[in-house]
């Protein structure tokens, strides 16, 4: 019978038992592998929420320029006011009702499958 000699390695010893400096390294790449993935996920999903934003705040200063413009012509007797604005990125809706100093404006903005509103006040 033969005996066989295993050749010499750093990872492993002799009868094949994996040196434990060996396992750490592969855990600590596993780990930064996972972290990386983990906050490019995260990442994604801010610059996602990122572009919504901005074009939320686009169509919001949009519509209000137009609404600014709308309210300066309305007659003194009226007391709501409706307008809308439309954009290929999204859609805003206004209703105002007249206070006694100043107009009360909700709009509606819709981008894609997200919908907020925002409350704004308007001195004539």
């Amino acid at each position: 019978m033969t005996n066989f000699t295993r050749e010499k390695s750093i990872f492993h010893n002799a009868r094949g038992v994996i040196f434990p400096w060996v396992l750490i390294i592969c855990f600590l790449l596993l780990i930064v592998t996972f972290t990386t993935i983990n906050q490019y996920k995260n990442h994604l999903l801010l610059v996602s929420s990122h572009q919504s934003s901005i074009v939320k705040q686009h169509i919001l200063d949009f519509s209000r320029m137009k609404l600014d413009t709308g309210l300066k012509t309305v007659p003194v007797n009226q007391i709501k006011y409706s307008t809308a604005y439309y954009t290929p990125d999204g859609e805003s809706t206004t209703e105002c009702t007249r206070g006694e100093t100043h107009w009360v404006c909700l709009s509606d903005i819709v981008v894609g499958d997200h919908r907020s509103q925002v409350r704004t006040f308007h001195t004539p």
